[in-house]
Formats: structure tokens, C-alpha cells, sequence
């Protein structure tokens, strides 16, 4: 699971009219939300929001489809109650405890199909099951294990009846564009994606929410290329659809789905420079969530980051500074001091301390996330060149021109012919670089 940025002037980057310097242009960025049931992008680079999910590496999505009852259609109870448990803990942040529960339903799920072929129900079982233990191994970190697990997902789903396999199997469709968009393969994901819109619009029996959630993730693919008008039509689309709703399904859940639009296009808005309506879905968002789910869930604080970061762009800096300070403390106690959520929550707050005029916080912070996203993600992922750029314009404040184009370098190389070519952080490493060389 926004990609807004402001220069010395506070303007959000990729307007057109930003005065600043491009070599002083610093990128102000939320990355990630976790996020359930839904993705939500992460806000920062990767272009620019490499979240979540959502959201993004880090963001949690839909999930288990939890027939209460066996049958021509169902998922046998007992699996789908493990199942819905592993989900719960996931979402919370404990992989560990998610890992023990998939891990009890599987062991039920063999012996619930034993001696069975495995059509029908068992198709519905199986693959329910396989589509969790992908998102756990996600979770975890195990990304080739995870796309095995999915595409058995797929596979297993479209042997199971009516509306169920196909909700299963739209559901594993999403999860592998999501997970490939969260490795930086977002031309993969932007391919797999629009595969799974086509199945969810082209499938009778679907939901509203089902196809909803398709089109938020191919939405959130779009932004993350750059291409912005096209995830407008996306979250619009998605928008529409859960709000046609109506009467069907829970209540909380639609509100869940919905504050997870809002948070996507309250990214989008920020990127865009609108920071007005930006606030106001990024805080439409986050009341939804901390109504329904408490302050301290892990999607609750995502969208305190977000919030935080519009906040910041509007000239805010010591309430943004203060709301990120608690992002970071309550991401480090839900997943530790070595995860991906710490690395985004550590870029935002030092991108608050470089705008509040603390250099030497500033740095430390960066530096610190830059070096954990590097272990978190593979060395030429997108999502590195948020922070790289931020730590340069932290370097070039210091007098450090060498290390500042070191970095921007960096952001340069690992977003070319990922983004689009007027990418604002691409443009901003660029144009850097093209101001450190003038004489």
C-alpha cells in the first residue's frame, strides 16, 4: 500500500508554478496504510505510495470470503472460522499468530476433504484456505511463496459453483496485482489488474463491493505510474459502486470499504496539489476508521499518517510533526523496530523535522528509513526514491553535494521506465541533478 511534495515554499510538488529550486524540492510523503478490508495506497513514491494497502507493501486487503455454513457453495465452518481469525490477526499486525491459525485450518481442511475429490465445496475450502495462507505468507515477507499460494487460489476457485468461487477467485486475482505492484512490477500489476476488473465486471453474481475493491486496486496501481486521471476514474467507479450498495451487506463493513476510497482519494487529491479536499477525505477516512476500529489499529494509524501528511503541506508542520511522532510510536509497538510500516513512518517524520528546520532529526530519521526500507525491499524497487530524494535535499541543506546526487541518482535509476516520464519524484531527481551540474 499520495506522492505530494512541497519545496522551500511549502508548495506541493508537481505544481506548475512551484518556485523553488528543483534542487531544494523535498518530498512530503505518507506511504503506507494497513488497511482491512480494502487496499489503501500508501502515500509516498513509487511512485508515490507504495501502500499499503494497501494498504501498501504493508497494506492488508480483502480476504477470506466466510460462508457460515458447508454445502454445495460453502466453505466448511470450522476452516472458515480459523480462517477469519488468521485474517484478524494479520490485520493487527501479529504474522506470527496468523501464521498458527492458517496453519490449524489447513490441518482441518485435510481432514474435512480426505478421501474426497476436490470439486464442489472442497474447491470452495481449498482454495478459501490457500488464499489466506498467500496473504499470510505476504505478510511475512515470503513473496514467491505467496504467489504460489494464489494462483493455487485461482486455480482452485474456479472449480468451485456459483457466486462463491467466482467471489474467491476474483479475490486471488486482486491479491497477486496487488503483491506484484507491491514488489515495483507495476506494468505486471497494471496488466494483472485490469484482468481481474475485466472478470469482476464481466461475472454475474458479484457484488458491488467485490468489483469495488477491483477497481480501487487497479486505481491505486495507476497513481503509483503516475498517471492520475486514470486512478481518479478508478476510485470514482469504486466509489459509486459501494455506495450503491445500499442495504446490502453489513454496515461497518461498507463504512470500511468506503474509508478506504476516501483514503486513496485523499492521496490522490494531495498529489494533485488539492490539498483542501485532500484533508477533507484523508479526515473523512480516518474518522470512519477510528470510530469503527479504535485508535490503535494498525489501519486507524495508516490513516493518521496520511492525514499528517496533508497537514504538513498545508504549513501545519507542528501538528503534523506531532501526529507523525505518534505514527512511528505506535507502528514500532504493533510490528517492531525492523518493518517496512516503521521505515514509511520514519521518512514522513523526518521530512516534518527537515520543514520544522531540524536538520540534524531530520537526517537521523531519513537515514534510519532509507536503510530499512533498502532491507525490506529489493535494491531497485521504486519506493527507495522517496526517501533518497528527501535525504538528498537534507545533504544539499548540509553543504553535501556529493552524497545529495548520490541519492537523487538513486531515485533517478530506480523509477525510470517504471513511472511516467513527468513522474513528480522522477522529475524532481532529475531536475536536481540537471541544478547541481549548472555552473
Amino acid at each position: 500500500m499520495t506522492d505530494p511534495s512541497t519545496g522551500a515554499t511549502g508548495q506541493t510538488r508537481g505544481s506548475a508554478n512551484a518556485a523553488a529550486p528543483a534542487a531544494r524540492t523535498i518530498t512530503a510523503t505518507v506511504e503506507s496504510a494497513t488497511v482491512e478490508p480494502g487496499a489503501v495506497e500508501s502515500t509516498a513514491v513509487g511512485p508515490a505510495a507504495v501502500e499499503p494497502s494497501a494498504v501498501g507493501p504493508a497494506a492488508v486487503r480483502p480476504a477470506a470470503v466466510e460462508p457460515a455454513a458447508p454445502g454445495p457453495a460453502g466453505v466448511e465452518p470450522a476452516v472458515a472460522a480459523k480462517l477469519a481469525a488468521s485474517l484478524e490477526r494479520r490485520a493487527l499486525g501479529d504474522v506470527q499468530g496468523a501464521q498458527l491459525l492458517v496453519d490449524e485450518a489447513a490441518a482441518k481442511a485435510g481432514t474435512y476433504v480426505a478421501g474426497q475429490d476436490d470439486g464442489g465445496p472442497n474447491a470452495a475450502t481449498l482454495a478459501n484456505l490457500a488464499l489466506v495462507q498467500g496473504l499470510v505468507a505476504a505478510a511475512r515477507g515470503d513473496t514467491e511463496a505467496a504467489l504460489e499460494l494464489l494462483a493455487a487460489a485461482a486455480g482452485r476457485a474456479e472449480r468451485a459453483p456459483g457466486e462463491l468461487g467466482a467471489r474467491l477467485r476474483l479475490h486471488a486475482l486482486i491479491e497477486v496485482g496487488a503483491l506484484l505492484r507491491d514488489r515495483g512490477a507495476y506494468l505486471d500489476a497494471e496488466f494483472h489488474l485490469r484482468g481481474a476488473v475485466e472478470a469482476a465486471t464481466g461475472t454475474a453474481g458479484l457484488g458491488p463491493a467485490d468489483v469495488g475493491r477491483a477497481w480501487n486496486e487497479l486505481g491505486i496501481t495507476l497513481r503509483y505510474r503516475g498517471r492520475h486521471d486514470e486512478a481518479a476514474d478508478c476510485y470514482g467507479r469504486a466509489r459509486a459502486l459501494l455506495t450503491a450498495v445500499g442495504g446490502e451487506g453489513p454496515p461497518r463493513e461498507l463504512e470500511l470499504e468506503l474509508a478506504t476510497v476516501d483514503h486513496n482519494l485523499g492521496g490522490l487529491a494531495h498529489a494533485r496539489g488539492d490539498l483542501a479536499a485532500a484533508e477533507h477525505a484523508s479526515r473523512r477516512a480516518f474518522d470512519t476508521r477510528r470510530r469503527l476500529l479504535g485508535d490503535e489499529h494498525p489501519a486507524t494509524v495508516g490513516d493518521l499518517g496520511a492525514l499528517a501528511a496533508v497537514v504538513l503541506d498545508r504549513g501545519r508542520v507542528e501538528e503534523a510533526v506531532g501526529m507523525l511522532e505518534g505514527v512511528l510510536r505506535a507502528f514500532e509497538r504493533i510490528h517492531g523496530s525492523e518493518h517496512y510500516e516503521v521505515a514509511v513512518a520514519l521518512h514522513n517524520l523526518g521530512t516534518a523535522y527537515f520543514l520544522a528546520g531540524d536538520r540534524p532529526r531530520a537526517a537521523a530519521a531519513l537515514r534510519r528509513g532509507l536503510a530499512l526500507k533498502r532491507r525490506a525491499l529489493h535494491g531497485d524497487h521504486p519506493d527507495l526514491a522517496s526517501t533518497a530524494c528527501n535525504l538528498a535535499a537534507v545533504h544539499l541543506a548540509e553543504g553535501d553535494t556529493a552524497r545529495a546526487a548520490d541519492l537523487w541518482a538513486e531515485g533517478a535509476r530506480v523509477l525510470r521506465g517504471v513511472v511516467a516520464p513527468d513522474h513528480p519524484t522522477l522529475r524532481t531527481c532529475l531536475e536536481s541533478l540537471a541544478a547541481l551540474r549548472e555552473p
